[in-house]
Order: C-alpha cells, then sequence, then structure tokens
C-alpha cells in the first residue's frame, strides 16, 4: 500500500512502472514469521517510568509505538528483511527506530537467542545496543552506548485502544480511494511525515512521493489494531494493505500510523510500513 518505504513506491515516485508479478496475487501470510515467533514475548502493552510500549504482531513484522510521558512517540519496526528488500527475508532480525518520525535508524540482531533480543549499530553514536528480554510478565529494555547504559523494567498493562483513531483511518483509506493524491494528504497534520527508502519525507514531497502510485493503481487499507496514548493526544494504527493495479493484487503489506487530536480532528504525523514477507 501506501507506505512509502517500500521499493515499489521507490519506482512509482521515480516515474517507472514496477513489473506485475509472475504467477499467482501475493495471498496474505501469517502475523508471525517463523522467525519472529519464538520471540512472540514481545508483543503486549508494557508500562516504565517514561511512558508507555506497545507491541503487536502483523503480516510478518512487529510493530512498535512508544508514547512518552513527557509527550511525543517512538515508532519501531521488528522485520527479518532489510529495508530494501520489500518484505524478501533473509533470517536476520533487525529493529528500525524513529523517535519522533526521524529517519530510520537499523539495529542488526547479535544473535537468535528466543529468550533475549538484541540487537546493535556499532556506527551509530549513541545508543550502539538496544535488548529486550521477557520476565513473566515482565519486559525488561536496556540501552546502551557509548554515555552508559540505562536499563528499563516494564509491567503487563492492559492497552487502550483507540477507536476514533481506527475511523479516522478508515476515513483516510476512503478519501484516498475516492480522491487520490488530494485525499491522502488531506490526512496529514502541517507538520506530518511518511518514510521513503528509510528516510523522512515531509511537506510537499508527500505528494510528489505519492501521486504517481495513485495515479495508475488504487492503494486500499483497514485497521486491525489500535493504541491511545495515556493523554489521549496521541494514537497508533496498525493495520494490512494491497495494491490493486487493474483488478489484480500486486503487493501486499502492512502499516504503522501515527495520529496526533487536533481541533479539526485525528491527523497522521508519521506513517511507514513493510511489505509482506512471503513464506
Amino acid at each position: 500500500m501506501r507506505r512509502a518505504a517500500l521499493s515499489l513506491l521507490i519506482v512509482t515516485a521515480c516515474g517507472g512502472s514496477p513489473p506485475r508479478p509472475a504467477g499467482p496475487e501475493p495471498q496474505s501470510g501469517p502475523d508471525l514469521s517463523p522467525a519472529l515467533a519464538p520471540v512472540r514475548w514481545m508483543v503486549g502493552d508494557w508500562e516504565h517510568p517514561g511512558g508507555r510500549e506497545h507491541w503487536v504482531a502483523t503480516a510478518g513484522a512487529f510493530y512498535g509505538v512508544g508514547f512518552l510521558a513527557d509527550g511525543g512517540f517512538e515508532a519501531m519496526i521488528i522485520d527479518d528483511a532489510p529495508a530494501d528488500a520489500d518484505g524478501k527475508p533473509d533470517g536476520v532480525l533487525r529493529l528500525f527506530a524513529m523517535p519522533g518520525g526521524a529517519a530510520e535508524t537499523v539495529f542488526t540482531a547479535a544473535d537468535a537467542d528466543p529468550e533475549a533480543l538484541r540487537f546493535a549499530n556499532p556506527q551509530h553514536d549513541d545508543p550502539q545496543i538496544i535488548a529486550y528480554a521477557p520476565g513473566g510478565d515482565a519486559l525488561t529494555a536496556t540501552v546502551s552506548g557509548p554515555r552508559g547504559e540505562l536499563v528499563i523494567p516494564m509491567t503487563a498493562v492492559t492497552g487502550e485502544p483507540a477507536p476514533e483513531a481506527e475511523a479516522a483511518d478508515v476515513a483516510f483509506a476512503r478519501a484516498t480511494d475516492a480522491d487520490g493524491a488530494d485525499g491522502w494528504v488531506a490526512a496529514f497534520a502541517t507538520d506530518g511525515a511518511m518514510m521513503r527508502a528509510g528516510k523522512r519525507v515531509e511537506g510537499p514531497a508527500i505528494r510528489a512521493t505519492i501521486a504517481p502510485l495513485l495515479a495508475r493503481a488504487d492503494l486500499l487499507w483497514e485497521p486491525v489494531w489500535s493504541r491511545r496514548s495515556p493523554d489521549g493526544q496521541w494514537a497508533a494504527t496498525v493495520g494490512r494493505a494491497r495494491i490493486v493495479d487493474h483488478a489484480r493484487v500486486t503487493w501486499r503489506g502492512s502499516y504503522l500510523t501515527i495520529w496526533r487530536a487536533e481541533a479539526d480532528g485525528w491527523k497522521v504525523v508519521f506513517d511507514v510500513g513493510r511489505g509482506e514477507q512471503p513464506l
């Protein structure tokens, strides 16, 4: 779908037309890929002194959103495919970190331990290691780098769904289907952005990026999960998406959208997605 981090959108944004896939249409796969199934303990709603962190498995990827107690958000994806592979797995788990909707920083899993997840990026300034470990109804995150180590204990909580944001997401999809790029752009906040090839796209570039695809195909999606921040100002929706070109599904994937409550309703602050992994 939408979700401009995808190689398909990179091709169309540059004016090309991607080849139609040979064989049958791509079909929806399970939420938990073989690489993610052993670490399904990540999925859940977690509270820590600095806010809340929520994780959900959708279409072969883990989507995470952090709502910070002092305002703001963090967007995260755990997937076993490189950023430019459009869903083709290589068996190596990666954490794509996008604090505040910034351009993604990629941390690669150091091992395949099902009792812990440890991601590293020695080239990043700080942090360089992000690790998660389960413990009953708790989760411990450890963030470390040149400036030291921070251990973040998390406890399981009941996440609060965001039906208003889900309704806004459905309206976003319908407006895009009806009005193309105009419908797409209208859903974004003035400071909103989306991810394209690992980089942040904002302002007029949002239209320039999405318009070539919407001019030739239908971009359809629906939310399957949502969470609201404790203060009610932020929300996240996660869902499945597909591209339909001349009545044929040519691509399937998933997405995470971050929403902010504004005077005229919920607006998109950040949008990112992944192609679905063929199994």
